[in-house]
Order: structure tokens, then sequence, then C-alpha cells
């Protein structure tokens, strides 16, 4: 074990992160020394101590399942090299239990009211359940009254089903790929690499494997074309065009002020689009029209919420047009907006809109990880709406008519 990387791992992670690795790992250390754990490093002495990193792989498996990509480097390694081992590597003790990954993503998914109600229907001491425990915290005080397991999860689908469908789902996911023995059992090879696929007898909710690879994104030499799916064909490059509407003058022409801050919108845009595969334009300052309503959205605190929310640095009120806006009825068509209708998004004057940062910041954690856009776009309203902006809130909005996951690439 390289001391040194291990350090530099654990300096760069936060508390937070600390406990999500402490619950993955919940299957792999005797609880009674998992208790004490209170950093990164105790954590990785654990592991050794039960020869654990003897293969080289878990630390690298566990960084990628909290998303911590930009860790590997420490370890002298890529996303893209980890995967390929863990592919290669033959069922073993010395993993991430899917079980544990499952619980995993759906805690990553888990929005605050989803969280309160599933406090509310668990039936769990009160005292278990304050507003600082999370959804892995809740999940631990299952598992210790029984009432959760890898063979247990009746009363946990029971709760999600009654909060979201879709969290739900990754119950019933599971149990699929459990049911043919976690890994799926029709298997082909790409070079090097074995790679396992449902067979095409399976739903289609049966058509993600425990490894995350898709069969929509995998391809033989007797194909004529990419295996869709239920997923849209990601394959051309370059993928679309990304014309970047970026307005700043605003004094010359109205009474607006110019829209100090959107630079910044403009440049994270280019990269991220960028590094999506996408072929970018930017037009500066054309004559348009595309905003909401200039009414402040009040907030409404919750239960858990801070009782001394201040406002933020200098933001601003973006422009707007009242007029009514409407979806095109065609299918295959996805549109975000900062804003629900009437209201207005906010932006920053130095580090631009809060929407659009937000954006960026969620594509480029999640489109690495294979979360749809939908996925990901729920996440940026929940980032969105907690802020407090001026003493106001803004809820941005996204409508579809999509008819299949759109999965967009992320180098």
């Amino acid at each position: 074990m390289d001391l040194q990387k291990f350090h530099k791992i654990d300096e760069n992670l936060t508390s937070s992160e600390v406990a999500q690795l402490k619950f993955l790992c919940m299957d792999l250390i005797p609880k009674k020394r998992l208790e004490t754990v209170t950093d990164a490093k105790e954590l990785f002495l654990r592991l050794d101590e039960q020869a654990l990193l003897d293969e080289g792989l878990l630390v690298p498996e566990l960084l990628i399942t909290i998303g911590r990509l930009d860790l590997l480097g420490i370890l002298e390694m890529s996303k893209d090299n980890v995967e390929r081992n863990l592919l290669l590597r033959e069922a073993s003790s010395k993993a991430v239990s899917a079980y544990r990954k499952m619980l995993f993503s759906i805690s990553e998914d888990m929005t605050e009211e989803n969280l309160r109600t599933v406090k509310f229907l668990v039936e769990l001491p009160r005292a278990k359940l304050g507003t600082s425990a999370t959804f892995l915290d809740v999940m631990i005080e299952m598992e210790k009254l029984q009432k959760l397991g890898e063979d247990n999860l009746d009363e946990l689908y029971f709760i999600l089903d009654k909060c979201d469908k879709q969290l739900a789902c990754r119950i019933e996911e599971y149990r699929a790929r459990e049911q043919v023995g976690g890994r799926l059992p029709l298997r082909e090879v790409f070079g090097n690499v074995q790679v396992s696929f449902p067979d095409e007898s399976m739903p289609r909710y049966q058509m993600e494997t425990e490894n995350g690879w898709r069969r929509s994104l995998l391809v033989t030499d007797s194909d004529t074309e990419p295996r869709t799916g239920e997923y849209y064909n990601m394959t051309p490059r370059p993928l679309g065009y990304c014309l970047i509407i970026n307005n700043f003058n605003f004094k010359e022409r109205s009474s607006l002020s110019n829209r100090t801050g959107t630079d910044k919108d403009k440049d994270d845009l280019s990269r991220v689009f960028r590094r999506m595969h996408f072929e970018v334009e930017v037009q500066d300052d054309l004559t348009a029209s595309a905003c909401q309503g200039n009414e402040g959205q009040d907030g409404v605190l919750t239960m858990d919420a801070p009782g001394n929310a201040t406002e933020e640095d200098p933001y601003e009120e973006d422009a707007y047009n009242p007029a009514a806006r409407s979806i095109p009825i065609e299918a295959d068509m996805l549109i975000g907006m900062a804003t629900v209708e009437r209201y207005q998004s906010y932006r920053h004057t130095k580090d631009g809109s809060i929407y659009i940062q937000e954006l960026c910041n969620q594509l480029e954690k999640f489109c690495p990880r294979e979360e749809d856009i939908l996925s990901i776009l729920t996440k940026v309203n929940r980032e969105v709406s907690l802020k407090m902006l001026r003493g106001c809130k803004q809820m941005p909005e996204p409508r579809y008519t999509l008819t299949k996951k759109l999965v967009l690439p992320m180098d």
C-alpha cells in the first residue's frame, strides 16, 4: 500500500464522501472495525488489514462509484483502464457488492423531498431520523433492524414506490440481474476485452449490465448499424452542432444593463459541449427574445432548512419576455429552461448564470457515469432550487418529447 498516494487521496475527500466510502465497504470490513473510522486513511488501513488491496482495483472502484474520477490520477490510473480490468476480473470477494452499489445509486438521486417522505414512512426510532440523517444513514439503521438486506428488499421497495417509482425500479433491475447471476450470460469479445450483456429475450429494463456497459454502445463487425435499443444512437462524430447565442450588449439598444457574467457561461458551455463531441459555434450579441417573466419567486423554508438563510453574492435578474411558450409537437425534442414561465432567472455578475453553471457542473459530473439527460436535468432542478438568490428562489423547467433515453458521451 502506497501510503503517500492514499494520504493525498484522503486530503481531497470531504467528510460526506468518506461516509459514502464507509457505506460501500460495509460488507468488506467487520462493523466494529468500521465504526472507528473517521477518515479515508483509516478506511484504507482497515481494507489493507483484510488483504483487500492486493489486486489494486478496490480503491479505484470505490472512487469511480462515488464519482471522484479526478483522484484516479493520483494512483496513475484512468477510468477506462480500471473498468477494463474490472470487466476482466473474475467474481471476487474483494469488490464492492452490486447490492451496495444499487443502494448508493439510489442515494445519489434522492431529493430532499423524497428523503423526508422516506423518513416519514420508514419504521425506525425517531431519534435515528433527525434532519442531518442522510438516506445512507437510514439504510444502515434498516439493516441493523434486519428490515433491509440483499435478499430483503421488499420494505425499501414499498417505501420508494410511494415517493419515486423510478427509484423503486432500481431495486427491480437489481433483482433481475441477480436472478441470472449478476453477470449476464451472453458474452462476446471485443479486442482483448470480454464483455457481458443480456440475452435478447430479456425485458428492456434489464439491458444495462452491472458494470455499466449498454448493448446500445456495442457493435460487432456483422452489424450494419449500431444497436440502439431504448437509447438514442450517440456514435456519430461530430455528435451534433451546438449554437451558443451570447448576448452581452443590451445597454445600447434598451433600458436593460449589459449581461455581465455571460462570457463565463459561453466559455463553460463551449468546453462542456466540445467534450461531448459537439461542433460548437458562438454568435455574440444577436437580436432575439428567450426569457420567462419578471416576478420574484418566493422561497418556502422546509423543516430541515437553515433558519438563517441569507442573500448571496452579486446576482442580477435576467431579461424576460412574458409571451407564452410551447414545446414543438414533433418527437425527439428537449428544451431545458432556466426557470418556469413568468419568473426571473438569476445570473452572478462574475461567475455566470445560476442555471447554466449548474447545468455544466452536472453534465461534467454525470455524463462520464452514463446518466441519462433527464436524470441530470432533475439534479440541476434540485441544486438550483436550493439556492437563495436576492431573497428569491429559481426553479428550472425541462420540457421534452423524447422517445428514448438520451445518454450523452463525454471523454
